[in-house]
């Protein structure tokens, strides 16, 4: 018996495991992928992005605050859509910060990964 194992089934596999989250956006769907599927330069620029939004969000009063955090979000936005298709994204969300963490809001609750199925008990 082989173990013989083919890409594109492993990544049908990742992609029922670490669902990601779609939206549509003028007729078009947007696919916003999970953070374990990105590659390790878009990964790594989004948790950055991420925390930023963690860190800034208690303080919406100040406007240069407010500009750190649409940034912030908006880095997200573009990098997570799959097929390039982020700034199609950011451009749809027209620099509505409300709506915009409302997405990021979202695609964290749909994307977020349960407990490791294979962890020991």
């Amino acid at each position: 018996m082989t173990n013989s194992y083919d890409l594109d089934t492993l990544r049908a596999d990742l992609d029922r495991e670490f669902k990601p989250m779609t939206i549509n956006v003028g007729g078009d769907e947007v696919v916003l992928r999970n953070l374990m599927r990105l590659g390790k330069k878009d990964r790594d620029a989004v948790t950055a992005a991420l925390k930023d939004v963690q860190d800034l969000q208690d303080d919406t009063q100040d406007p240069e605050v407010l500009g750190k955090l649409e940034s912030a979000v908006m880095t997200i936005l573009s990098i997570v859509p799959a097929d390039g298709k982020g700034k199609k994204l950011v451009s749809a969300v027209d620099g509505d910060l409300a709506l915009a963490l409302k997405l990021l809001e979202r695609w964290s609750e749909a994307t977020q990964s349960g407990e490791a199925q294979h962890s020991p008990a």
